[in-house]
């Protein structure tokens, strides 16, 4: 569990705690807790937030009642429910759209990046990576598996970091990056006896791998006239991976591999085995079609 996890649970519960009259969590009920949802609701807060607020408050009493601290966990059956209203304009655009992807590409200002910034971007949008994935890469996670020029997702490297233990995964590298020239970027990070694939580093409280990234591509979004909170992310384009072989009819199993979920089914979850690298080439490849390069 990282440090920012963890802060995040204090953070969520204390919103709950806080302005309880109470200080005994034996005197805590439902009905307080029914309270705190509807505070919720009106507080703006997306649907995804405010299920993960309960979703903390539910694993605090959860230890609560394991600890004999209280009898029932008020939070057992308080959920969520989906707001009717019109989603808002940045809910609505979680991925990127074509015609935004080629508004970015197409721009003087994207084409005055520094070449890795622009292939970050790109592994993002043709693997499905969370922008911390891509920048905290060596030149050691691009390896060769089957025949096939992968990517690497793991921890092993210094201060490399993931999400799940399903995060850990080899990503078949698209043909777009190959034909312009990635793996004469990785020799060359190579040759000069790097170890990252990139420049960026572990910054902030967090250490986050990819907050000088995602500052750089706010900007540079600002830039092109792309306004703050109407806009999609540089985690949109992981949705927009996610959401174009959703389209192509991709099984989600095979997409859940790809992109590092633990999938729900127990089938697939516990029993299945993962796919081969040649079906995960394939896979990848139906991505295309975009303006990236």
């Amino acid at each position: 569990m990282r440090p920012f996890t963890i802060e995040q649970l204090n953070q969520r519960t204390a919103h709950f705690l806080t302005p309880l009259a109470t200080d005994c969590v034996s005197r805590i009920t439902s009905a307080d807790a029914v309270r705190f949802r509807d505070r919720l609701y009106k507080e703006g807060r997306s649907y995804k937030t405010n299920k993960d607020y309960l979703a903390s408050c539910r694993q605090f009493f959860k230890w609560c009642k394991q600890m004999n601290y209280i009898s029932e966990n008020p939070f057992q059956e308080i959920v969520v429910q989906e707001q009717a209203k019109k989603k808002s304009q940045d809910e609505e655009r979680e991925r990127w759209s074509i015609k935004d992807l080629t508004k970015l590409f197409k721009s003087s200002e994207y084409q005055s990046k520094p070449e890795e910034f622009k292939w970050v971007t790109n592994i993002m949008l043709y693997h499905g990576l969370r922008p911390a994935e891509a920048c905290q890469l060596r030149v050691a996670d691009v390896r060769t598996k089957d025949g096939y020029q992968c990517f690497v997702v793991s921890e092993d490297g210094e201060n490399q970091h993931v999400k799940t233990a399903s995060s850990v995964r080899y990503v078949p590298i698209h043909s777009t990056l190959i034909d312009s020239g990635f793996l004469d970027y990785v020799a060359k990070r190579k040759s000069a006896r790097c170890i990252q694939l990139f420049s960026y580093k572990p910054d902030g409280k967090w250490e986050d791998w990819s907050k000088r990234y995602c500052q750089q591509f706010g900007r540079l979004q600002t830039e092109i006239g792309m306004p703050a909170k109407a806009r999609p992310t540089a985690y949109g384009f992981r949705h927009t991976f996610i959401d174009e072989l959703k389209q192509a009819g991709v099984e989600e199993s095979m997409v859940a591999q790809l992109v590092g979920h633990t999938h729900s089914s127990m089938t697939f979850g516990r029993y299945g085995k993962k796919y081969p690298i040649q079906k995960l080439v394939n896979t990848v490849e139906k991505v295309g079609g975009f303006l990236a390069q």
